[in-house]
């Protein structure tokens, strides 16, 4: 591993954007309000996420901070958004596993009216662990799927979407990147 600090460094990455193939799951591309700007939008029951790939400034063999959604909600409205979650690290020449191991579900997000076309962020992954034996160029796979919230007002009701920025990984830095294009 490279040179440690004395206090961790965070930086973030983002990834490709993925959605269900065909289906209701299926998020829709739209443009926010009138600005021309096209975001996936979700609503309930949607599979969306990311596939990251970390740049080699990422500390090896340390977990990741967490993953963050950037979102705006399109319509005013209070009430709770959640969603259930999956992950995996895979390793070039790993086999993709048929689910993916890692689960779980997303604490409820509070919405108010006011928060319409607000930009908006939550934080929905925390502490993930880094794979076992970790190398630059290992992949991540986070999947998302937009579900009822465990208490309180459903906001996931006919209609109501939220519009999808990007979702961030925030993951420890130990340097400026690898000695060689793939290893140190």
């Amino acid at each position: 591993m490279g040179l440690q600090r004395s206090y961790p460094t965070y930086d973030d990455q983002q990834g490709q954007y993925i959605t269900a193939l065909t289906g209701v799951t299926v998020t829709t591309l739209k443009q926010v309000r009138t600005t021309g700007i096209p975001m996936y939008h979700v609503t309930s029951g949607d599979v969306m996420g990311m596939i990251f790939q970390f740049s080699h400034r990422k500390c090896l063999g340390r977990n990741l901070g967490s993953i963050h959604l950037h979102y705006i909600p399109i319509v005013a409205k209070d009430g709770n958004i959640a969603f259930t979650y999956s992950w995996e690290w895979m390793s070039h020449g790993g086999v993709i596993p048929d689910t993916l191991s890692n689960t779980g579900t997303v604490a409820d997000i509070g919405l108010v009216s006011a928060d319409q076309y607000k930009l908006k962020y939550s934080n929905l992954i925390t502490n993930l662990a880094h794979p076992g034996t970790e190398n630059y160029s290992d992949i991540l796979f986070v999947k998302l799927t937009a579900v009822a919230p465990a208490a309180g007002t459903n906001w996931w009701t006919t209609g109501n979407e939220i519009a999808i920025a990007y979702m961030d990984a925030h993951y420890i830095i130990d340097r400026n990147g690898s000695l060689n294009e793939t290893s140190d």
